[in-house]
């Protein structure tokens, strides 16, 4: 209960989310529902069925794609609209998600369309969007969280990338990742071999590092060097600690390649990473598709 009001804080705390460019969403190019049609399917229960049925295929192909479950909410325009894909809103949230290997102990999201139309295939294994989608959503993160992303493989995998060698020698290299939320800041330590440190013995790194929004990424600020920079120099680390960044997201939202997800605003306190942003996936459906 605890976290619950002083996540609910951080919420009120933060600045006022910016306006996302709705210019994208598009109208009903037809209705949606006529009236008779509205009117069967509030008589039969039509809507419900149709609309819980919509919500079990997405809550599972989402699942399948991240491996985490989501509630799903739909606001269906009515039975047949929504059998075709159609809906005014959709919101989901999920508790302990992953995603390309970042942790989430929870996301929100919620549709900022009034119109929206999904094109499942093969029995709602495949997803398309026939208008562009566009939601907004809030992430929570723990120190918890932000330990098993810089554990993963994806983030092992990077770490490998960044070592540098001359034949045999290694001339750098960055292991052992440890971080966590203390106060406002985030503390991050690795260990690092260099020709500089001893005997090419490795060499304990840690850094405080503030977290801001910069061209609707999150970056590193406030990066100050703890014990171990003396071995080595601070200013040759200074870019390297930049690329340590686990807020880099790979936008595939459903499979769209073309997908852009976007940070407005970021808090950290009590322990937490709170994240408000946008996600916008284009339209991948075309008439070619089968």
């Amino acid at each position: 209960m605890k976290k619950f009001f002083i996540l609910l804080f951080m919420i009120l705390g933060m600045p006022v989310f910016a306006q996302c460019d709705t210019s994208v969403c598009k109208q009903p190019p037809y209705p949606v529902s006529d009236g008779a049609g509205a009117f069967f399917s509030k008589v039969t229960g039509m809507n419900f069925i149709v609309t819980k049925t919509a919500e079990s295929a997405i809550e599972r192909s989402i699942k399948k794609k991240l491996g985490a479950k989501f509630d799903i909410e739909i606001t269906p325009y009515g039975g047949k609209g929504l059998f075709e894909g159609k809906f005014k809103k959709i919101t989901a949230e999920g508790e302990n998600v992953v995603i390309d290997g970042m942790h989430f102990s929870r996301i929100y999201a919620e549709s900022l369309c009034e119109y929206n139309q999904f094109i499942f295939k093969d029995f709602y294994k495949e997803i398309y969007t026939a208008e562009p989608f566009l939601a907004e959503y809030t992430a929570v993160l723990t120190s918890d969280d932000l330990q098993k992303t810089v554990l993963s493989e994806q983030y092992r995998k990077f770490l490998e990338s960044l070592t540098v060698k001359i034949g045999n020698m290694v001339m750098f290299r960055a292991f052992d990742p440890q971080i966590s939320v203390n106060g406002d800041k985030l503390h991050l330590s690795v260990r690092v071999v260099t020709p500089m440190s001893f005997s090419n013995s490795a060499k304990q790194v840690s850094v405080d590092l503030g977290l801001e929004v910069q061209d609707e990424q999150i970056v590193f600020s406030d990066i100050s060097f703890n014990n171990g920079a003396k071995f080595l120099s601070a200013d040759a680390l200074l870019p390297f600690i930049n690329k340590l960044n686990p807020f880099v997201y790979k936008a595939n939202i459903m499979d769209n390649r073309n997908s852009i997800v976007k940070v407005h605003n970021i808090k950290v306190s009590d322990g937490m990473v709170l994240i408000k942003g946008s996600v916008l996936v284009p339209k991948n459906y075309y008439e070619t598709v089968k």
